[in-house]
């Protein structure tokens, strides 16, 4: 097997390992008691071979999926929603509703 071809399948694989744990995180998610972000990750590099830059990734999708439970949590009646852009790799969007700052789940909490 040529050396790109080991390279692409690895990616292919990571991918593949990624979404599992996203399914599981988003599966996981109680709003009753919302999980333990560094639980989740110490648990999941534990039982998953990630690479770093895997787990790097898993990282921003989890806190962005938190994010937005959390904050459809804060007044889920409220129809007038603000879209947020969370810049990383890729551009995702979430909606947060209109309140006062104070209230919601900021990044600098994690």
């Amino acid at each position: 097997m040529a050396h790109s071809d080991k390279q692409s399948d690895t990616m292919v694989s990571q991918q593949s390992l990624l979404a599992q744990a996203i399914e599981q995180f988003t599966a996981s998610w109680d709003p009753s008691q919302p999980p333990a972000l560094d639980t989740f990750i110490d648990t999941i590099t534990g039982s998953l071979p990630l690479q770093q830059e895997t787990i790097r990734r898993l990282m921003i999708e989890v806190i962005q999926i938190d994010l937005s439970h959390r904050w459809s949590l804060t007044n889920p009646t409220e129809s007038t929603m603000d879209a947020i852009t969370v810049v990383s790799d890729t551009q995702s969007t979430i909606a947060a509703p209109k309140t006062d700052p104070a209230y919601h789940w900021l990044l600098e909490k994690y």
